[in-house]
C-alpha cells in the first residue's frame, strides 16, 4: 500500500508532516524488490496546492523522481531507480504542498492515492486516502489562533471529559490536537499549544502565519459505524444496525461502499431481504455492501469502513454534484 498521513494545516501554511518531515512523505508499507513507482495524488486546488517532490534521504542514490502537475487536482509521481528497496513502511517521496491563503478555514478533503503502478505492474499495490483538513494543528476553538482556550479543551478531552471538540464535531480529535504525535491526548499537547500561542519556539506546533480566517463547515464528513457490545446467543439471529452519520449541510452524497470484515467461526452474514445487487459475501469474514441514493455519484467511494470509521473525508470521489 501507498500512502500519504492525515494532517491538519491551514492557509498559509506548509504540509510538513509528520513533525521535522521537509514535506509530506509517501510510504510504502511493503517496499521488497520495488525498483519504481508511479502514483497519481488526486486533490483539491482550493484546499492545496503541490509544487514539488523530492526523494526521500535514506533512498539509493540511484533513484530519481518526476512531478507532473499539468492537470488541475493531481500531482503525477515517477520514482524509479536500478537499486531494489527493502523493508516496511519505507519512506519514498517528500512532496512540497501548502495550503493556498484564501483557503477556506477548517474545510476538509480526501487525498486519493490513485493509479498506483509499482515495477510496471509486476507487484500489486493500491492506494490509501489521506484526510487533509485545512485549520492550524492545535486550533481546537477553530478561531484561527493559539490561545489557553485551545489548551483547554485539549485537556478536557484528554481526560476523557468530552469527546472531542464541538467546532470540529466531525473530525477525529487526535487530528486536530494530538501535536507530540503520541497517539493520544495529553497535557503534553497542551503545554505545546500554549508554547504556539505565546510565539515560543517548539518543535511541534507549525507557527500560525497570523492570516485573517473566517471559519466554513467541514464538508461531507462522514461518521460511518456499527454499534458495539450487541447481545448475541449462539444458533440465534443478532441485527447489527450500520449508520451513515452525515453533516447536515452535505447535499452530495450518492452512494457508499464499504466492506465489513468480521470472525466467520462467529458470525454468519445473511443477505438481508430486499437488499440491492451489490450486496456480496466478499470473502469468508468479509461482506461487501453498497449502498445507493440520491444525489449524483460517478466511480463511487472507496470508504474501507473497518478501517476508516470516524474519519473526516472531502466530497465523493469522482461526484459532479455542485
Amino acid at each position: 500500500m501507498v500512502s500519504l498521513p492525515d494532517d491538519s494545516r491551514g492557509a498559509g501554511q506548509a504540509v510538513q508532516v509528520p513533525a521535522g518531515a521537509t514535506g509530506w512523505t509517501i510510504r510504502l508499507d511493503d517496499a521488497a524488490g520495488v525498483t519504481s513507482l508511479a502514483v497519481d495524488v488526486a486533490y483539491d486546488g482550493t484546499l492545496l496546492a503541490i509544487s514539488g517532490a523530492a526523494l526521500a534521504a535514506s533512498l539509493p542514490g540511484d533513484w530519481a523522481v518526476t512531478l507532473d502537475t499539468a492537470t488541475p487536482g493531481v500531482a503525477k509521481l515517477n520514482a524509479a531507480g536500478t537499486t531494489p528497496l527493502a523493508g516496511t513502511n519505507v519512506e519514498i517521496v517528500q512532496l512540497a504542498a501548502a495550503v493556498p491563503n484564501a483557503a477556506p478555514y477548517g474545510a476538509s478533503q480526501a487525498i486519493r492515492l490513485e493509479n498506483v503502478v509499482l515495477n510496471n505492474g509486476a507487484i500489486a499495490a493500491i492506494g490509501d486516502e489521506a484526510v487533509h483538513k485545512a485549520a492550524y494543528l492545535g486550533d481546537v476553538d477553530n478561531s484561527g489562533v493559539h490561545s489557553a482556550a485551545d489548551a483547554f479543551l485539549v485537556v478536557q478531552a484528554g481526560l476523557g471529559l468530552a469527546s472531542g471538540f464541538a467546532a470540529h464535531a466531525w473530525t477525529d480529535p487526535r487530528m486536530m490536537a494530538d501535536v507530540d504525535g503520541s497517539g493520544v491526548l495529553s497535557a503534553a499537547d497542551a503545554f505545546l499549544i500554549v508554547q504556539e500561542g505565546l510565539s515560543l519556539s517548539e518543535p511541534f506546533v507549525p507557527d500560525n502565519p497570523g492570516i485573517q480566517v473566517t471559519a466554513v463547515g467541514g464538508g461531507d464528513d462522514p461518521q460511518f459505524r456499527i454499534d458495539a457490545a450487541l447481545p448475541a446467543t449462539a444458533g440465534d439471529w443478532v441485527t447489527v444496525p450500520v449508520r451513515l452519520d452525515m453533516e447536515p449541510a452535505a447535499t452530495n452524497v450518492g452512494g457508499v461502499d464499504s466492506d465489513l470484515f468480521f470472525d466467520p467461526a462467529l458470525l454468519a452474514i445473511d443477505v438481508p431481504a430486499g437488499v440491492l445487487s451489490g450486496a456480496t459475501r466478499a470473502a469468508a469474514g468479509a461482506y461487501r455492501r453498497r449502498w445507493w441514493g440520491r444525489g449524483s455519484c460517478g466511480s463511487g467511494w472507496s470508504a474501507r469502513a473497518a478501517r476508516r470509521c470516524c474519519r473526516d473525508c472531502g466530497r465523493l470521489p469522482g461526484c459532479s454534484s455542485t
